[in-house]
């Protein structure tokens, strides 16, 4: 079986360029046997309204994963009331990481629980010399990942939900006032966000002239932990107290997989 890692978010270089190599091979008719890729719109909008994803109803009922997976979870793998990928893992994306020796040092008694609070945090980092949000974006794919965190505090569920399945309008002016924060947030980030990327955001935060904060998901844990720091804590991104926001990594069928059979048993 040949699995390749699409690395549609991932952030630059290699993961680029391997998305521009499925994307070529799926147009082309030769797609890999399957490939990594975020459960839900990440595979939707790509390949499967395009019509080269096999639908995994059958797999589901086979396996018994309609009984063991969240409905919720399995409503963001289908379309049209059908599955097309499966998930691997979870992960929570609203994640506050922060140094404790940085917000002591502006004089933070706290890591910030709100927007507004975050806010009020970054002015005093600011007077102090120090960037309040690292941030990456010589890609947009961090700025999405922040935006969507910060577009829950606006939007209740329904109304997040609603973005994607078109019950909720981008130009609601509660969109508007997420991307106001958005644009405040940057305001305090890293001067170098446009030539950092993805890959190197976990190495500008543990710098000794690094951000003091970053939001970024539950994996970046074991990636601190890799680089033996221990100057980190971590709370909810701001305004996301009892929101738990899911990214998954998973796995779909193309049609015309050369190696079908060992594809559906991978």
């Amino acid at each position: 079986v040949e699995v390749v890692n699409a690395a549609l978010t991932g952030g630059a270089g290699q993961g680029g360029n391997m998305k521009a190599l499925l994307e070529t091979r799926m147009q082309g008719g030769q797609p890999p046997d399957s490939f990594q890729v975020h459960l839900g719109r990440e595979l939707i909008d790509s390949h499967v309204v395009p019509d080269r994803m096999e639908s995994l109803e059958w797999l589901y009922e086979e396996e018994g994963l309609n009984d063991v997976f969240p409905k919720d979870l399995i409503d963001i793998a289908s379309y049209e009331g059908k599955p097309y990928s499966v998930p691997v893992n979870i992960h929570r994306s609203n994640v506050l990481w922060y140094r404790p020796s940085k917000l002591e040092a502006a004089g933070v008694a706290a890591a910030p629980t709100t927007w507004d609070e975050f806010f009020a945090a970054a002015e005093l980092l600011k007077a102090a010399g120090i960037p309040a949000l690292a941030v990456a974006e010589n890609e947009p794919n961090f700025s999405g990942h922040v935006f969507e965190n910060i577009l829950i505090t606006q939007l209740d569920q329904a109304g997040y939900l609603g973005l994607f399945n078109g019950s909720t309008s981008w130009e609601d002016e509660r969109v508007t006032k997420a991307l106001e924060i958005l644009d405040q947030a940057f305001g305090y980030a890293n001067e170098d966000y446009l030539s950092t990327s993805w890959a190197d955001i976990n190495d500008r935060f543990v710098a000794d002239d690094g951000p003091a904060m970053m939001i970024m998901g539950d994996w970046t844990h074991g990636v601190l932990m890799s680089k033996a720091f221990t100057d980190y804590r971590w709370s909810p991104a701001p305004d996301t107290a009892g929101i738990f926001m899911v990214l998954s990594d998973s796995f779909g069928l193309p049609k015309n997989a050369p190696h079908r059979d060992n594809a559906v048993n991978f």
